[in-house]
């Protein structure tokens, strides 16, 4: 008794007509270039309405923009230049000068706080502090000293009474 086992080739594209998109690299891991960053940057620095109106500032104003721990310069770039060609000032307050660290101990207080993918569990207590005492003791331990913006926001008032001049934030 014989047999005949085939094997035979598959495509693996869709047949034509099913309307599937052909495969794309992910964008979230493509770096755009300053072009595209100063494009999007002029509609952000346009929107007078929404969540994150940043075109509410006119001509000859300054903006004083305090930065997230891990702010991405190339987008922070793009910004500043946006605003400047709508005749406005945009001045960056980095993260440490809200905490009274310099830039040096900010960045080495950051290392101890990163949480890798493993860690997600972690979340709660970074972002969510108010979480921290209901943790048991042991897994308080894991914890580095907490960089969140509920570290450093309430030292914002503070830095408002040392500097009057800032209008716009």
């Amino acid at each position: 008794m014989g047999g005949l086992a085939g094997l035979g080739l598959v495509s693996a594209q869709a047949p034509a007509g099913d309307g599937y998109p052909k495969p794309a690299y992910p964008r979230y891991l493509v770096k755009p270039t300053k072009d595209q960053l100063l494009e999007a940057a002029r509609i952000a620095v346009r929107q007078v309405y929404g969540r994150a109106p940043l075109g509410k500032l006119q001509r000859g104003q300054t903006v004083h923009v305090f930065h997230q721990w891990a702010q991405n310069p190339d987008v922070w770039e793009a910004v500043k230049e946006a605003w400047a060609e709508r005749g406005v000032t945009a001045v960056a307050i980095p993260p440490w000068t809200l905490t009274g660290l310099t830039e040096a101990e900010y960045k080495e207080w950051g290392k101890t706080d990163l949480i890798y993918g493993h860690q997600g569990w972690k979340e709660i207590g970074v972002f969510e502090p108010a979480y921290m005492p209901f943790l048991p003791e042991d897994l308080k331990k894991e914890f580095g000293r907490q960089l969140s913006d509920y570290f450093i926001w309430p030292n914002i008032g503070e830095y408002f009474d040392k500097h009057p001049e800032i209008k716009f934030y």
